[in-house]
């Protein structure tokens, strides 16, 4: 009998099994798993020990599909895999997890952080709920994720983890109201248009009065007043102290801003690193600042 050789494509790594059916008769499968791979010479079935198959781990136990031939590697952390007739000719995929993999895991519609993620598959670790993180004016600065791995603030279409020893704190002496889901497609495209809106734009959960989180125009009886009150309560204002920082041509604005506002300095610090900038000055690591 020939040797079982395991390879271990996700090594006790949180990562998708799809199932695909080109067929059509079957529907779209996924799961997620806490390690995947594929074996050479499976030996779960005594009539096909020249055959290799799939195997994922659910946190439950481990499960075998036969393969019919070698899988393919199309891309980097991606295995594709070609079923028996008997399971319809189908095509299996083992990929890394994703932030939109948040409906498959947590029936959540907005993407969550992958590392929060993980942490849910390996540790249970629950989702917390979204919230928006606004100003005293109403407006939304940003959204936030308040969970056990860390807290997690939304920019630039992006997840960033905020580090613990950051100080002055980015959230500190903000109201935080909490929102659906949904929310997330509001304040994304507003965000990346260096935009801040209204947390009356965005859909808050429970009964909160909305109204009074905002402030507008001094009271007043008649309808013109009541309409400008109206108007500001879903206005839009330009960010004037953090903007998405796409490209290095971002950052002078956002580095000004910083020095006289010391809570996005973070921010500004993570976003130099990820776009490999190295000729830029940041005043505030000087001793003079």
């Amino acid at each position: 009998m020939p040797e079982v050789v395991e390879h271990a494509v996700f090594d006790d790594t949180p990562c998708v099994m799809e199932l695909i059916d080109p067929s059509g008769q079957l529907p779209h499968e996924s799961r997620l798993s806490i390690g995947a791979g594929w074996r050479e010479h499976d030996d779960f079935s005594t009539t096909m020990t020249d055959t290799p198959s799939v195997y994922w781990d659910d946190g439950y136990q481990i499960r075998y599909w036969p393969l019919v031939a070698t899988p393919e590697f199309p891309e980097t952390d991606v295995m594709l895999g070609r079923l028996p007739a008997d399971m319809n000719n189908g095509v299996v995929i083992l990929r890394r997890i994703n932030g939109d993999d948040a409906w498959l895991a947590y029936r959540r519609r907005c993407p969550l952080p992958i590392d929060l993620m993980e942490a849910g598959v390996r540790e249970k670790v629950e989702m917390p709920q979204l919230e928006a993180m606004i100003d005293e004016e109403g407006y939304v600065i940003s959204l936030l994720l308040m969970s056990e791995v860390g807290a997690y603030l939304r920019f630039s279409g992006a997840w960033w983890l905020v580090p613990p020893a950051v100080n002055p704190s980015p959230i500190a002496g903000n109201r935080i109201v909490p929102v659906e889901d949904t929310a997330i497609d509001v304040y994304d495209p507003a965000d990346m248009a260096g935009e801040m809106i209204s947390i009356a734009s965005l859909p808050v959960i429970g009964d909160i009065d909305v109204a009074s989180l905002v402030r507008v125009a001094p009271e007043s009886t008649s309808e013109a007043d009541a309409m400008t009150a109206a108007a500001t309560l879903l206005s839009v204002r330009r960010k004037s102290v953090l903007h998405p920082i796409k490209t290095k041509d971002d950052l002078p604005e956002a580095i000004r801003a910083a020095v006289d506002d010391p809570t996005w300095r973070w921010y500004i610090e993570k976003r130099v690193q990820a776009l490999g900038v190295e000729d830029v000055q940041l005043p505030w690591k000087s001793e003079d600042v």
